[in-house]
């Protein structure tokens, strides 16, 4: 009962692809001891490890406290039960966790179930090519 609305109607949807937006961007480490660390780790202790954008956090916590949409996250690893822990140790607030394998599922769920899909990967939206595919940075423009 979000805004003392008790109708059964679903909030407008914003999803964000969590793979590139919740996970700081990867900095290039020349060192060779971090080349050697880097090709002896798991995928999967690789993407735990990698840091967390607090800067995202604080925007979906925003949005949550402050406008009447549901936040669904997406995630294209496989990792689905290690995302769950690295979303509740730095407190994100959300609606869903929906694990996708390919890019035709975002733009099918664009066309039917998002009212708006936020990523900040150029080739991922332009294959989506929807009118509510957007880049992260008119987030701004839509949440006022």
């Amino acid at each position: 009962m979000l805004h003392n609305d008790i109708s059964n109607k679903q909030a407008p949807i914003l999803a964000f692809n969590v793979d590139n937006l919740l996970i700081k961007e990867e900095q290039e480490e020349s060192s060779i001891i971090n080349r050697v660390k880097s090709l002896i780790q798991s995928d999967r202790k690789k993407y735990i490890n990698r840091d967390i954008d607090m800067t995202f956090v604080n925007k979906i916590n925003n949005i949550w406290m402050k406008h009447p949409y549901s936040i669904y996250l997406i995630t294209f690893y496989p990792y689905k039960d290690d995302l769950f822990n690295i979303l509740d140790k730095n407190l994100v607030n959300y609606t869903s966790l929906v694990e996708l394998f390919e890019w035709d599922e975002i733009r099918h769920r664009c066309g039917l179930q998002f009212t708006y899909y936020f990523d900040n990967d150029e080739e991922l939206l332009s294959y989506v090519s929807m009118k509510n595919a957007l880049h992260i940075r008119e987030l701004p423009l839509i949440i006022k």
